[in-house]
C-alpha cells in the first residue's frame, strides 16, 4: 500500500466530501417494534460519487497515477463503500483506509471484479475514510469507478466504545473461556445488506458426506437471514473472536465476500448457501460434522456458539427440551443467553462429537431475560423436502449414502496455493491454538511474497510435494515446518496430525525450476541437555537458537559430508535457561524454521 509520507501529506490536505446525516434515534425506536430478529446494524445512502472525476488526481511519475477522495460520514461507527459499476484493469490497485491508516482494505485488483460489475468493501472503522485507486502500468484507469451507495453503519458492532455508552448489557460469555477449538473455527459472522439496510446474522459452516477433494464450502444460517439478502456483496467474518477468555479484540482479516443460495426452507427457518469467494488456508477454518436423529437418540445438552449484536464469537450452554414441534427444537440456556445477531447460529450436541443438530430462529432471549427459551430450526426436519431447493439431503448427501449422522473435518484439496500473504499469530489474533496446520492431498505451493509473522507458528501438511519459491520468509521469532504426509483418506473425520517428528521435505527454487529433496530430523521436542539433528545434505550447515524475544543464544556449524547416507549431530544446550527456544537450521541455500522447548 502507498502509505508513504508523500501520500500521508496529501491525504491532510483533501477537500472532503460530507454524507447527509441519519436520523439514528428514529432508526432505534423502529427496531424495538421490528418484529423481524435479523440485527440491522446500518443505513444504504445514494451517493453516485465518480472517484475518477471527483477524486484529487496525481502523478507519481511517468508511469502512475493516483486518485485521492475523502469521505465523512457523520456519526457513523463504520462506513462500508458500494460500487456500481465496479472493473479494476490489469495492474490497477483499489485501496479504502481511514485518514490515520488504524485500518485499511484492499489492495482490490482485477482478481476483485465480479460478473455484475458491482462490489462493496468491508466496514472502515470510524466515520472517515479514503479512497485511493493507482495505476501501476500503462493504461490501467477504468472507465468508470463510481460509489453508487455509502452505508452509514450506525451500531457499534465492532464493539469498540466504552462500555457505558454501549446501548446493549453484556452478560455473554467468551467461547474461549472453554476449549472448544474446532467448534469455534466453524462459526461466522455475516452481514448483508436488504432493503436499504445493512443487517448481521451468524452462521457456520458444515461438513458433508464426500470425498475429500469435492468439499464445498456450505453455510447454515436463518431463513429470515438469507431469504432476501444480496447474497453477491455479504460478507463473511471467520475468527471472530477474542484470542484468549475475555481478553483482546477481534480480527477482521479473515474475511469473504459473496454467496449463492443452494437451499431454502420456510417451515423449518433453514438457509444453505455456497461462499463465492473461498477462505485462504490461513483461515485455519473447520466444518462440523451432523446429526439427523430425533430427540430420544441426542444428547441432552447443548452449546450455541453465536454473535450477538454483530460482536466476537460467544458461547451458550443449556439443555435440549423435549417437543413434539415437527420445525424447532426448544433450548433452555444456563445464565449465558443469545441475543439479537445471534439468528443463524448454530446449535452443536455438547457431546464427544459435537454435531450440528440446529440454527437459532427466534427467542425472546436476551440479558434481561436470560431464561426465555430459544428455537432452533431442526436439521432433522429440513433434511427432506419437495425438491432439492427447499431440503439439506442433496447438498449434505449428494451420494446418498444414508448416514444419520457425520464427523467434522478440516479441508483439505488436493493442491493448495498461498500467494501475497503475511501468516499472522492465531494466539495473537483470534485464539488460544497458536499452531495452524495448511494441508493439501497432494501439493502445497507458496507464491510470491509470503512472509510467516514474528510470533505465528505454521506448518505445512502435503501429500508429495511443499514448494516455496522466492519471496518466501519466515521472520525470526515465528515457527515454521513443512511435513510430507497425506490427508486422511476417509470421506469425515478430523485429519490426523503427528507432532511427534519434524521431517522436512521442501521443494525451494532460485531462478529456474529445479526440484531438490532435503531431509532434516531435529529431536527430541521437548529438549534437557542435548539437542540431536539428522540431516541429508552436503556442505556446511548451521544451528541457531533464539529465545523467545528473538535474541540469538546459541549457534553452531557442522558439515554434511554425504548425499546419500545421514550424517548425525548432537549438540550440547544444557547451559540453556528453560524457556521456548526458535531454531533456525541453514544448509546451503535452504532455511529450516521451528520451535523447541528446552525444560
Amino acid at each position: 500500500m502507498s502509505f508513504n509520507e508523500e501520500i500521508a501529506s496529501l491525504v491532510e490536505t483533501l477537500p472532503t466530501i460530507i454524507i447527509p446525516e441519519l436520523d439514528i434515534k428514529s432508526i432505534l425506536m423502529e427496531d424495538k417494534i421490528r418484529s423481524d430478529s435479523a440485527f440491522r446494524i446500518g443505513k444504504l445512502i445514494d451517493v453516485d460519487i465518480d472517484v475518477l472525476k471527483q477524486g484529487e488526481k496525481y502523478e507519481i511519475n511517468d508511469e502512475s497515477v493516483i486518485y485521492l477522495l475523502k469521505l465523512k460520514v457523520p456519526n457513523a461507527h463504520s462506513v462500508e463503500l458500494l460500487f456500481n459499476p465496479f472493473y479494476i484493469p490489469k495492474d490497477g490497485r483499489l485501496f479504502v483506509f481511514k485518514p490515520d491508516r488504524s485500518d485499511f482494505a484492499g489492495a482490490y485488483t482485477s482478481e476483485s471484479n465480479t460478473d455484475n460489475n458491482s462490489f462493496s468493501t468491508r466496514a472502515i472503522i470510524g466515520e472517515e475514510v479514503i479512497i485511493e485507486y493507482q495505476t501501476t502500468g500503462y493504461n490501467t484507469l477504468p472507465q468508470e469507478l463510481i460509489i453508487d451507495y455509502v452505508c452509514h453503519n450506525f451500531r457499534d458492532f465492532y464493539r469498540l466504545t466504552d462500555e457505558k455508552s454501549l446501548e446493549e448489557t453484556d452478560c455473554f460469555y467468551n467461547v474461549h473461556c472453554r476449549s472448544l477449538h474446532n467448534l469455534s473455527r466453524s462459526v461466522i459472522k455475516w452481514t448483508y445488506y436488504e432493503g436499504g439496510y445493512n443487517f448481521a446474522c451468524s452462521c457456520a459452516l458444515i461438513n458433508q458426506d464426500v470425498p475429500v477433494d469435492e468439499l464445498k464450502y456450505y453455510v447454515i444460517t436463518a431463513n429470515h437471514c438469507g431469504k432476501d439478502a444480496e447474497l453477491s456483496t455479504a460478507k463473511f467474518y471467520f475468527n471472530y473472536s477474542q484470542p484468549s477468555c475475555n481478553t483482546g479484540s477481534g480480527s477482521v482479516r479473515y474475511a469473504t465476500e459473496g454467496a449463492s443460495k443452494k437451499a431454502n426452507n420456510l417451515f423449518h427457518d433453514m438457509f444453505l448457501m455456497e461462499l463465492i469467494e473461498k477462505p485462504l488456508p490461513d483461515y485455519d477454518v473447520f466444518l462440523p460434522g451432523w446429526n439427523r436423529e430425533d430427540y430420544e437418540d441426542l444428547y441432552p445438552w447443548v452449546i450455541g456458539i453465536h454473535h450477538p449484536y454483530g460482536w466476537v464469537k460467544k458461547l451458550s450452554e443449556g439443555d435440549l427440551g423435549m417437543n413434539i414441534n415437527p420445525y424447532f427444537w426448544r433450548v433452555s440456556y444456563n445464565d449465558y443467553p443469545v441475543a439479537s445477531g445471534s439468528s443463524g447460529s448454530p446449535l452443536f450436541e455438547d457431546d464427544g462429537y459435537q454435531r450440528i443438530i440446529g440454527w437459532e430462529s427466534y427467542s425472546y432471549c436476551d440479558c434481561d431475560h436470560p431464561d426465555d427459551i430459544v428455537a432452533y430450526g431442526k436439521l432433522n426436519g429440513a433434511w427432506t423436502g419437495v425438491t432439492s431447493g427447499d431440503r439439506l439431503r442433496d447438498w449434505l448427501d449428494p451420494y446418498e449414502y444414508d448416514e444419520m449422522n457425520i464427523e467434522g473435518r478440516d479441508p483439505c484439496f488436493e493442491a493448495v496455493t498461498i500467494s501475497n500473504r503475511e501468516l499472522r499469530s492465531a494466539q495473537y489474533l483470534y485464539q488460544p491454538w497458536n499452531k495452524v496446520i495448511v494441508q493439501a492431498g497432494s501439493e502445497i505451493n507458496a507464491l510470491n511474497d509470503v512472509t510467516v509473522i514474528y510470533g505465528a507458528e505454521f506448518e505445512f501438511h502435503a501429500g508429495d510435494k511443499i514448494k516455496l519459491l522466492p519471496g518466501f520468509h519466515v521472520q525470526n521469532g515465528a515457527s515454521f515446518s513443512a511435513i510430507i504426509e497425506p490427508c486422511a483418506q476417509n470421506k469425515y473425520g478430523p485429519f490426523l496430525k503427528n507432532f511427534n517428528i519434524d521431517y522436512h521435505d521442501i521443494v525451494l527454487q532460485s531462478d529456474e525450476p529445479q526440484y531438490v529433496h532435503e531431509q532434516f530430523i531435529i529431536y527430541p521436542n521437548p529438549i534437557s541437555d542435548y539437542l540431536n539433528i539428522d540431516c541429508i545434505s552436503e556442505g556446511e550447515s548451521e544451528i541457531s537458537l533464539y529465545n523467545s524475544i528473538g535474541v540469538l543464544s546459541y549457534r553452531s556449524s557442522e558439515n554434511c559430508m554425504s548425499k546419500n547416507k545421514i550424517e548425525h549431530f548432537v549438540y550440547d544446550v544444557s547451559n540453556l535457561s528453560y524457556g521456548i527456544y526458535f531454531y533456525k537450521f541453514r544448509t546451503g541455500l535452504k532455511i529450516y524454521t521451528g520451535k523447541i522447548l528446552k525444560q
